[in-house]
């Protein structure tokens, strides 16, 4: 551990205090930085969101969309580039596979990665990067949300305090320098929380329509006995093909309307729109063939994604790539000085104006 702790900065030199000094003592507890700041949405909730068919499928291809454009590390030719290019083509797993499982932040607020180094004739280089479960960790700041130190919490064993220079920190939507940042499931809570009830309310309403309920009318003044005969002959026709009755008694099907379940699927289909908003910004790209929209539409709804896609790209080249994983590499084998950057190649669209990619 005492390997990292020449790589820390010197300590910022903030006027203004970013949290109350009694805070800091439950920012130590796993998801407290959530409930902390006002989001009050357990890393638990999240995980059972992404349960829904139609918020894993968005996150998904979130995921996938950002990491569909290739990479390279600048300048070309270096010494210090070549070393990180044999390091990334050495270590267990890909950088791809390290962007992925940064990239659970959309859904959590924050992905938690440890790096694992070995050591070969005083050389230091990236063996792999291993995501964690972030409902393990909580996080030792300062009083301007400096992250210090990471605690572990693992049930059963006692807490253990771990260098943040350890692990990839990658705090997705962070403003103020939130430690845990948000989750683009957040806005999509209310939409999935009434989305459930809603398919729990339409699976009764089919469990008592779907198979309509026998009626039998029958005249005032009909036996008992005939009664009920009736009834059982109506509690067994499910199970008969045909079914004889006097021209006294009247046989019908107790249905629930057409509207009724057109209004489930409406309302279902409302919320799943808007969750589909929250995480990708629009719509279409999760839209069943029902609904059909303009070309015009969709170049819009496109643009849109195509513009988030891009910007989580520089946001992991960035906070991921560079500052987390290039640069510490660097700087424990070169010492300080200038370091290789990482970076998407972009794909030169004209989608603004023409709403194609080619």
């Amino acid at each position: 551990m005492k390997l990292f702790s020449k790589l820390r900065p010197k300590k910022p030199n903030d006027a203004a205090r970013a949290i109350a000094r009694t805070v800091k003592a439950s920012l130590h507890y796993p998801g407290a930085a959530n409930a902390m700041f006002g989001q009050r949405i357990s890393l638990e909730t999240y995980e059972k969101m992404l349960c829904d068919p139609l918020i894993k499928s968005a996150i998904t291809v979130k995921k996938l969309g950002a990491l569909a454009v290739p990479w390279e590390v600048v300048p070309n030719d270096s010494p210090k580039t070549r070393f990180i290019l044999k390091t990334f083509a050495e270590m267990q797993g890909s950088v791809e596979g390290i962007l992925f499982d940064a990239m659970d932040a959309l859904a959590k607020g924050y992905a938690v990665l440890e790096k694992v180094f070995v050591e070969n004739n005083g050389i230091l280089r990236l063996h792999s990067v291993k995501p964690k479960d972030p409902a393990l960790f909580g996080f030792e700041v300062d009083e301007f949300l400096n992250i210090e130190s990471l605690t572990l919490h693992v049930p059963g064993e006692q807490q253990k305090s771990l260098p943040a220079d350890k692990f990839v920190i990658y705090a997705h939507n962070q403003r103020y320098g939130r430690p845990a940042g948000e989750s683009d499931l957040r806005s999509a809570h209310r939409h999935w929380k009434i989305k459930s009830e809603l398919i729990r309310q339409w699976s009764g309403h089919l469990e008592k329509f779907a198979s309509p309920t026998v009626t039998g009318k029958y005249k005032r003044g009909l036996p008992e006995e005939a009664q009920g005969a009736l009834l059982d002959a109506l509690d067994k026709i499910q199970r008969q093909s045909a079914l004889i009755y006097p021209d006294d008694v009247e046989v019908a099907l107790l249905e629930g309307g057409r509207e009724a379940r057109n209004a489930y699927l409406d309302a279902i289909d409302y919320h799943n729109r808007e969750i589909a908003r929250a995480i990708l910004g629009q719509t279409l790209t999760t839209d069943d063939s029902r609904r059909v929209g303009s070309l015009a539409l969709g170049k819009v709804h496109l643009q849109v994604l195509v513009m988030q896609l891009a910007g989580l790209r520089k946001d992991l080249a960035e906070k991921v790539m560079n500052e987390q994983i290039i640069r510490p590499m660097i700087e424990l084998n070169f010492g300080d000085g200038e370091y290789p950057l990482f970076r998407f190649i972009e794909p030169e669209l004209d989608v603004f104006r023409t709403g194609k990619v080619v």
